[in-house]
């Protein structure tokens, strides 16, 4: 599984959440933690055009690695 090339912060949003600011191949990835596990995850790509999903996790490290599972699988090219 990829990773993200760059972390660039974290702060708590509005609603007191928790949400993590990445670089994952060239694009924004913002990921918001709720209280009971779940992840919301939003890219922006600019140009190319922004999509969102929900992930579960136990921990905020298992919902950590489902949201970069869902971000490789949205950012990689046609195989060849």
């Amino acid at each position: 599984m990829m990773k993200p090339e760059h972390f660039i912060g974290c702060e708590i949003g509005d609603c007191g959440c928790p949400e993590e600011t990445y670089i994952f191949n060239d694009i924004d990835l913002i990921v918001h933690f709720e209280p009971d596990g779940t992840a919301d995850a939003f890219m922006d790509g600019g140009d190319w055009g922004e999509c969102e999903t929900s992930v579960e996790g136990f921990t905020r490290f298992a919902a950590r690695l489902a949201v970069f599972a869902w971000a490789e699988s949205m950012t990689q090219g046609p195989q060849a």
